[in-house]
């Protein structure tokens, strides 16, 4: 023992892992057998959780040991085993409930749709002290699908619309509609669903097309249309995602005038470029004539319809410079 004064001594125990008794000693005296009492924590002995996963994501189910913190797929359903030492009472607080388990061994089942914190509670059997194991739990919500869509109008049928597009779900993908409503000029509706094509997986590419002309719309109509991608939540039903809504209608008096309008300009265009060209084919046979003043072929004016020439002599680049001519 060490003296601290001239009677006073102490003496340090060193790491106790359990109760211990002692007494003190001199050449004349023997002290009565004190004890050390050591209190034990608390502890969790064993922390087991044996998770299933959502039937819908075809995950194996998985288990692990001596962890509180997990991150799961929501609506998974864990089933847990926990047995203590030292520990008098346990209890369970999740999401503002709590329940009591045997603190020898308990096993119970929790299902889980929201993230939080998740505590058990043990009371020291000697003490009566609390100690608190927080463990957090991570729910991976199911995303809602996503939908792009690109569209162009057929450039000589109107009303025939073609489609590229793109879908993907963090999970799965279970169906792709087109809906379509046509609202008549006195107030009636009619819609109609069309399954675009089976899809399958996380990310499909899909090619449509449609002719709202053979639905035989009147003047003063309009149809309104969409896409509708459905993922394949098994926990809370399948969720929807919708593309932008478009509209048709057949076009006006005004503006067929109009487009007749543009496609007579264009052909008056072509046209007079046809022209020009049989302007530029007459030049240059009348220079093949000075050129070739000792050839033996004619070549006959035909009013109607251009020139009739006998190409005997014509080298083969000379055609074909006359016939790009003629044709570009």
């Amino acid at each position: 023992m060490k003296q601290e004064k001239r009677n006073s001594f102490s003496f340090k125990f060193n790491q106790l892992q359990k109760s211990t008794a002692f007494y003190l000693t001199t050449n004349e005296f023997n002290s009565p057998r004190q004890w050390l009492r050591v209190n034990r924590r608390a502890l969790l002995g064993t922390l087991r959780a044996h998770c299933v996963f959502p039937k819908y994501l075809n995950k194996p189910d998985r288990t692990y040991e001596n962890t509180g913190d997990l991150n799961l797929p929501e609506g998974t359903i864990v089933r847990w085993e926990i047995a203590t030492k030292n520990t008098s009472k346990l209890q369970l607080l999740w999401q503002k409930t709590i329940k009591k388990l045997d603190p020898v061994y308990s096993e119970f089942t929790q299902e889980y749709r929201n993230s939080g914190r998740q505590k058990l509670v043990l009371t020291n059997a000697q003490t009566l002290k609390t100690d608190t194991i927080s463990s957090k739990i991570e729910v991976l919500k199911d995303a809602h699908p996503l939908i792009e869509i690109q569209e162009e109008q057929d450039s000589i049928y109107d009303g025939r619309i073609y489609f590229q597009g793109s879908i993907t779900d963090d999970y799965g993908l279970s169906s792709l509609k087109f809906i379509y409503t046509i609202e008549q000029e006195n107030g009636e509706k009619r819609t109609q669903k069309v399954d675009v094509e089976a899809v399958k997986g996380t990310l499909h590419k899909f090619d449509f097309a449609v002719d709202f002309r053979r639905e035989k719309i009147q003047l003063n109509d309009i149809i309104t249309y969409y896409f509708v991608v459905y993922d394949n939540d098994g926990v809370n039903g399948h969720k929807a995602t919708k593309s932008d809504s478009r509209t048709y209608e057949l076009p006006s008096l005004e503006e067929l005038n109009e487009q007749r309008k543009e496609e007579q300009n264009e052909q008056i265009k072509d046209l007079e470029d046809v022209f020009k060209k049989m302007q530029q084919f007459n030049k240059d046979v009348q220079q093949l004539k000075k050129e070739m003043p000792q050839a033996e072929s004619t070549i006959t004016p035909l009013p109607a319809h251009g020139y009739k020439v006998d190409i005997t002599w014509f080298t083969r680049g000379e055609i074909f410079h006359l016939a790009q001519v003629l044709y570009d």
